[in-house]
């Protein structure tokens, strides 16, 4: 459960973030739309498309992408991963929370 709330959301940032959303927005400089870096829209799609292997429904996959976006968002502004850490924690308590009941 520890490895689910807290080191999931650190890796995949790290990966997610860190990785493919910073070299493609070093590839593409200055393609934003509503404050939505091409890199954080390209991640965000990977991302949904990986969780969309795990499950096929589609309401979860749209649950996925939008904070994705948010996230993305969030590293693009403040140039760190602690934020989208965090906030990807948060988002992994309330699935396990709602789940739960």
């Amino acid at each position: 459960m520890i490895l689910f709330l807290f080191a999931v959301p650190l890796f995949e940032e790290f990966i997610f973030r860190g990785l493919v959303q910073d070299k493609i927005n070093n590839f593409f400089k200055s393609c934003n739309f509503l404050h939505i870096s091409f890199g954080s829209f390209i991640s965000s799609l990977i991302f949904t498309f990986i969780h969309l292997l795990l499950n096929d429904f589609a309401l979860f996959n749209l649950m996925v992408f939008i904070p994705s976006l948010f996230l993305g968002y969030l590293y693009d502004t403040y140039k760190t991963l602690t934020l989208p850490v965090l906030f990807h924690s948060f988002f992994n308590i309330n699935v396990f929370l709602s789940y739960s009941f």
